[in-house]
């Protein structure tokens, strides 16, 4: 955390996990890492986003068919938001990370208003930030209808966030697509042509929410895997800074020394040395294991690889400057 506030940086999302104790079908949580982290934030000088996120291992979540679960949701909640009332180092209450309401978006508005109801009866002034369904991606923006809106406009201090990593064939190429595509893609590429136009392009449903409801937006997350081709992941990151900035909205980039696919500590070039199947360096993995600890079996290993002076890490180090400048 001194680290990261070394880089200028001002505002951490930190996740708190939701674990089902299937004994009592309820959620537990423990916020005595979040209570370090707070307490780290007020110290070094940077804001802490509190998120939620139940721990499911179904494609559907549990809590979607399950009010009991919802409810035990809603006490966590006003667990939390009791714990931080006045603490200034919160930034911000994050609802649910990435919902996906299987009956769609009504179905969501309608636990949020419980959730939302809930804090504010605990906690009056504190920011609550709501991701739309589904995934909180820009596309999700254009159901947010007028009779929904007219459930959640009354409520005051509400800050909207998109989660952003269009398009995924290039973000998450070796996770979630097979194909090896670099940023800005040319026009014979298997996705067509993509650049800086079409990011753009992307966030046309969440421009036009804001003109319509004239609200704030947090792009709670973006990135581009770092294995990318040639400097892609720089590319796709310094032009989507460039339209959060031009459109005014806050963001966080995904993620600070978590997985090594969105560590801009390490370099592009990193990843070059290891053979690529299916997009994916062969040394890494999405759940860590095998091959990658081969290399990063410790922290401190990673941390001989880490360097705050690639280029992404440089242009993050730009941005978070003009935070105080």
């Amino acid at each position: 955390m001194s680290d990261m506030a070394g880089t200028g940086a001002n505002i951490v999302r930190l996740f708190i996990n939701l674990n089902l104790d299937s004994d009592t079908d309820t959620y537990t949580t423990d916020l005595s890492d979040a209570d370090s982290v707070v307490a780290l934030g007020a110290q070094l000088g940077f804001k802490v986003v509190l998120v939620f996120q139940p721990i499911t291992t179904k494609s559907v979540p549990e809590y979607w068919a399950d009010t009991h679960l919802q409810t035990s949701i809603v006490k966590n909640w006003i667990a939390a938001a009791a714990r931080y009332e006045g603490n200034t180092t919160i930034a911000g209450y994050d609802l649910l990370n990435e919902p996906i309401a299987p009956s769609g978006q009504a179905q969501w508005i309608t636990l949020a208003t419980q959730l939302i109801s809930s804090i504010r009866g605990v906690d009056a002034n504190h920011v609550i930030i709501f991701e739309p369904s589904p995934g909180a991606i820009p596309e999700a923006f254009s159901t947010m209808t007028p009779g929904i809106m007219a459930t959640l406009l009354p409520i005051k201090n509400i800050v909207y966030s998109v989660h952003d990593y269009e398009p995924y064939q290039i973000t998450h190429q070796g996770i979630m697509y097979s194909s090896s595509l670099p940023y800005p893609a040319p026009s014979d590429s298997v996705i067509g042509a993509v650049d800086k136009n079409t990011l753009s392009q992307a966030l046309q449903p969440v421009r036009d929410f804001v003109t319509l409801y004239h609200i704030s937006i947090y792009v709670g997350e973006f990135s581009c895997v770092r294995w990318a081709p040639g400097n892609s992941a720089y590319s796709y990151v310094a032009d989507q800074i460039s339209l959060f900035e031009a459109e005014g909205y806050s963001w966080n980039y995904h993620a600070w020394r978590a997985y090594p696919g969105w560590d801009a500590e390490f370099s592009e070039s990193f990843f070059d040395q290891f053979p690529k199947v299916s997009a994916m360096p062969q040394q890494f993995t999405v759940n860590g294991s095998p091959g990658w600890r081969d290399v990063l079996a410790t922290d401190a290993d990673k941390d001989k690889l880490r360097s705050d002076s690639t280029d992404t890490m440089l242009l993050l180090k730009y941005y978070f400057y003009l935070n105080t400048h």
